[in-house]
C-alpha cells in the first residue's frame, strides 16, 4: 500500500492518519493519533501500521522516560510531533519538536528522544524493513 508521508504529517494536524487503499477491496482507515497519545497507559508504541512499503508508529513517552541514543543505519526516518514537546538529539545536535512539526532524521545518524514535559508523543514513518535493532556507536 503506497502511503505518502506528507499526507501523514499533514493529517496529524487534523488528528487523523488516512491510509489510502491500493485497490477497491482494501478498507480506508482513520486513526486519531492525538487521542491515542492522550489515552495511552504505557510508554512505548501506542499504535502501529505496517504496509508492504512503510512502517508507521505512534510512540508515547512520559516524563522520566526516554529513547536512548541509537543509530539506524538502514533508512531515513520522518518524525512528526503529535502531543507535547520533546528534544530530539541527532548526532549531538538538540532540536525541540512540538505537535505538528516534522523532522527528517537521515540514516546513519545517532539519535535520542526525551520528553520535555509530562508526555511527548510522536509518529515515525519510514520505508518498511525488518525490525529495528538500535545500536550505539563504539
Amino acid at each position: 500500500m503506497a502511503v505518502n508521508c506528507e499526507l501523514i504529517a499533514h493529517a496529524v494536524g487534523t488528528r487523523e492518519v488516512v491510509m489510502i487503499p491500493r485497490s477497491d477491496t482494501e478498507a480506508i482507515t482513520a486513526t486519531s493519533l492525538a487521542e491515542l497519545a492522550r489515552t495511552a497507559d504505557a510508554d512505548g508504541i501506542a499504535w502501529s501500521k505496517a504496509t508492504d512499503d512503510l512502517n508507521v508508529n505512534l510512540v508515547v513517552l512520559s516524563a522520566g522516560h526516554a529513547i536512548a541514543e541509537h543509530i539506524n543505519s538502514e533508512v531515513d526516518v520522518l518524525l512528526v510531533g503529535v502531543l507535547g514537546n520533546g528534544r530530539i538529539t541527532v548526532d549531538g545536535q538538540p532540536t525541540e519538536l512540538a505537535a505538528n512539526q516534522p523532522l527528517v532524521i537521515p540514516k546513519g545518524t545517532a539519535r535520542s528522544i526525551t520528553p520535555l514535559g509530562d508526555r511527548f508523543a510522536y509518529v515515525t514513518c519510514h520505508q518498511r524493513r525488518p525490525g529495528l535493532w538500535p545500536t550505539t556507536r563504539a
